[in-house]
C-alpha cells in the first residue's frame, strides 16, 4: 500500500536509483548499504534484472528496501486486458508502482491504472523517451499522454531530462501529476536544469553503479537535488543567464 504521492516523497528523496544490471552479490551488498541510509532511495528495476532474476527480483529487493517504493519498469505496451494481467503480477511481486508506454493507448491506460488502484499501487506514463530517437514519435502525441495519463489516474509521468523544455511544457499540463525524469549523468542530462524545469524526481543509474563510490555518488546527486528544491529560484535565475 503506498504512504504517500510521488510530489510528496521526491521533497525528501528526489533521487530514484535505477537497477538495470543483475543482482549479483556485489549489487546486493551495494543495495543493502542504499537501505540503511537516513534517506534510502526509490528503487526502479528495469528488464535487464528481471529476465537475469525473475520477477522474483522484484520481491527480494522489496525485502531490502521496506520502507522505500519500488518502481517496475517494464513499459508495459499490450492490450488492456494483458496490460492489467501483467500489472497485478508485478504488484504481487512487490512493485508499488508500473511504468507503461503512453504511447498504447488510453485505454490501457485506464485499465492499468485501475488494476493498480485494486491493489494498492500506482500507474506511471512514459510521456516522452530521454534518449535522442524516443522524440522522433513521442513528439507527436506527447502532450496528449500527459493529459491522457492525468485523466486515467495516474500518479506520475516519465520525462526527457535530456530535453528539460519538454519537462516545462509537460509541467503545465500536469496538475498534481509527478514527473520522473531519467536522463541525467550518463546520458547528458543537467540535475539543476532538470528540476527548475519541473521535474520532482530524477532517475539515475550508470552515474551511480559505474562510480568508484556509488554510495557517495548517490548522496552528491541527494545534497544537490535538494539544494534546488530548497531554492529553486537561484537556480533559474542560473539557468537563464
Amino acid at each position: 500500500m503506498l504512504d504517500s504521492d510521488l510530489r510528496t516523497l521526491a521533497r525528501r528523496t528526489p533521487v530514484v536509483v535505477a537497477l538495470d544490471h543483475e543482482v549479483d552479490a556485489g549489487t546486493r551488498r551495494l543495495l543493502q548499504e542504499f537501505s540503511s541510509l537516513e534517506r534510502p532511495p526509490p528503487v526502479k528495476i528495469g528488464w535487464l534484472p528481471i529476465l537475469e532474476g525473475g520477477a522474483r527480483v522484484i520481491g527480494s529487493v522489496k525485502e531490502i528496501f521496506p520502507g522505500a517504493p519500488i518502481i517496475a519498469d517494464i513499459k508495459i505496451a499490450d492490450i488492456p486486458y494483458m496490460g492489467g494481467l501483467i500489472a497485478r503480477r508485478l504488484v504481487h511481486h512487490g512493485a508499488d508502482y508500473v511504468i507503461v508506454h503512453g504511447f498504447a493507448g488510453s485505454d490501457l491506460l485506464r485499465e492499468v491504472a485501475r488494476t493498480l488502484e485494486e491493489e494498492g499501487a500506482g500507474l506511471i506514463v512514459v510521456a516522452e523517451m530521454s534518449s535522442e530517437g524516443g522524440k522522433e514519435c513521442y513528439s507527436i502525441c506527447a502532450k496528449r499522454i500527459v493529459l491522457e495519463a492525468a485523466r486515467a489516474g495516474a500518479k506520475g509521468i516519465v520525462a526527457p531530462a535530456t530535453r528539460p523544455s519538454r519537462i516545462l511544457e509537460f509541467r503545465r499540463l500536469t496538475g498534481d501529476l509527478a514527473i520522473l525524469a531519467p536522463g541525467v549523468g550518463a546520458q547528458g542530462g543537467n540535475l539543476e536544469d532538470t528540476l527548475t524545469a519541473g521535474a520532482d524526481m530524477i532517475i539515475v543509474g550508470r552515474s551511480i553503479w559505474t562510480s568508484k563510490d556509488p554510495i557517495s555518488s548517490y548522496r552528491d546527486l541527494m545534497r544537490r537535488a535538494l539544494d534546488v528544491i530548497d531554492a529553486p529560484e537561484k537556480y533559474r535565475r542560473t539557468r537563464d543567464r
